[in-house]
């Protein structure tokens, strides 16, 4: 699963509008519809704002070898 679907997901889940979740991350409802859909490539610096909105952290791991 991608994070565009990740996002949508807990959107959906947390029972956030579209429209709530763009005013709360600080872009427009076009934008969030475009990343959810994975019709536009989101910044870090946004899916971090998007994922804190949703009560989540964007966590860095290292892969194991």
């Amino acid at each position: 699963m991608d994070i565009s679907q990740q996002i949508r997901e807990a959107r959906m889940a947390k029972g956030v509008s579209i429209r709530k979740l763009a005013a709360a991350a600080g872009v427009s409802k076009t934008t969030v519809t475009n990343v959810e859909h994975d019709h536009k490539s989101a910044t870090v610096s946004l899916v971090e704002r998007m994922l804190s909105v949703l009560g989540y952290e964007l966590k860095v791991t290292k892969k194991e070898e």
